[in-house]
């Protein structure tokens, strides 16, 4: 995994509700992600962030675990220990710069991915395209403060000196 560094700059404060601008970034990015804030009492969880363009990412479809990355391709194999496979997977992200504040691993892990973390099976049934578990490191990461009404831009210039080209 190649090292990112991440830069960090203030968004101007007329730029929109979070599920605005994500409608917006979708439409460039479809693996756009929005995770958005239902807890506005604690000023320090009031955060809504919307991640764009995976850079690195770790998938379960199906009992088959798949690493991507832009600069090395997929790398498949068999799902035998997911723990272990997220924390190496986790372990080999590099990232330096201002900005890692808000550069980390967005993603999910649905109700199917149970079985591969506790001793429960479940009925064979299709599971379609959708990952059962799906974390990704994203070069374009929108973090909203809805406490100071701020939003600010995180993202990956992979080392290189520039600006952010959303």
């Amino acid at each position: 995994m190649p090292n990112y560094n991440f830069r960090s700059i203030d968004l101007p404060d007329d730029i929109g509700s979070p599920l605005s601008l994500y409608q917006h970034v979708r439409n460039i990015y479809p693996e756009s992600l929005l995770l958005e804030c239902l807890e506005y009492k604690d000023a320090e969880k009031a955060r809504s962030f919307i991640c764009a363009d995976p850079i690195y990412s770790l998938a379960v479809r199906n009992g088959v675990l798949a690493v991507e990355s832009v600069t090395d391709g997929v790398s498949e194999c068999p799902v035998t220990d997911l723990l272990r496979s997220f924390g190496d997977f986790l372990a080999s992200i590099e990232s330096t710069g201002e900005g890692t504040h808000g550069a980390g691993v967005y993603g999910y892990s649905a109700y199917d991915s149970i079985p591969y973390l506790e001793d429960i099976k479940f009925k064979e049934k299709e599971r379609g395209e959708i990952p059962q578990v799906y974390y990704a490191l994203y070069r374009y990461v929108f973090i909203f403060d809805h406490s100071t009404h701020r939003a600010s831009l995180v993202y990956a210039d992979h080392g290189e000196e520039g600006s952010a080209s959303l």
